[in-house]
C-alpha cells in the first residue's frame, strides 16, 4: 500500500511541474507574440516613412 501512495506521490509531482512548465510556455508565448506585434507595427511605420521619403525626393527634379 505505501508502494502505491509513493507512486501516486511520484505522479502527482510530475503532474506538478508539467502544469509549471506549461505555464512558463505559454507565458512565453505571449511576450514572443507582443514582441511580433511591436515588430510588425515598427516594420508598418518604417514602410511608411519610406513612401514619405520617396515622395519627397520625387519633387526633386535634376537639370
Amino acid at each position: 500500500m505505501d508502494s502505491i501512495i509513493a507512486q501516486i506521490d511520484k505522479i502527482s509531482e510530475g503532474i506538478k511541474k508539467i502544469n509549471f512548465g506549461s505555464q512558463e510556455l505559454a507565458s512565453t508565448t505571449e511576450e514572443q507574440s507582443a514582441s511580433i506585434e511591436t515588430i510588425a507595427t515598427s516594420a508598418q511605420n518604417l514602410s511608411d516613412m519610406a513612401e514619405n521619403l520617396q515622395s519627397l525626393v520625387g519633387k526633386f527634379k535634376l537639370r
